[in-house]
C-alpha cells in the first residue's frame, strides 16, 4: 500500500496500430506505456506522451485523432515500480526510421 494522496494504480499496455493503419517509415507502429486505464494508453502519442488531440493531426509520425478506437490494446501488466507515477509514462516504442 502506498501512502502517498496522488497515487493510482496503472496498468501496463502495448498499444498497436493494426495492419491496415502501418504507416511506413518514419512513424510508430507500437508503444508500451504506463497508464491509468485502457482509454488513457490509446489516447497518448507514443513519441511525446502527450495527450493525442484533433489538432495535432499534422503529426504523420502517428495516426490521426480519429483512428485512436481502431489501435489495439492490450493490458500486458500492473505497474509496481518505487517511483509513484501519476500521469502515463512511455516505457519503450517502436519507431521506423527511414
Amino acid at each position: 500500500m502506498n501512502d502517498n494522496n496522488n497515487f493510482r494504480e496503472m496498468g501496463i499496455f502495448k498499444v498497436s496500430l493494426p495492419r491496415e493503419l502501418y504507416l511506413g517509415y518514419d512513424s510508430y507502429s507500437s508503444f508500451i506505456v504506463v497508464a491509468e486505464s485502457e482509454t488513457a494508453a490509446r489516447n497518448i502519442h507514443p513519441g511525446s506522451e502527450m495527450l493525442i488531440t484533433p489538432e495535432r493531426d499534422w503529426d504523420k509520425s502517428w495516426i490521426k485523432f480519429s483512428d485512436i478506437g481502431k489501435l489495439i490494446v492490450e493490458k500486458v501488466g500492473i505497474y509496481t515500480g518505487f517511483t509513484v507515477l501519476t500521469e502515463p509514462k512511455i516505457l519503450l516504442a517502436c519507431f521506423h526510421a527511414s
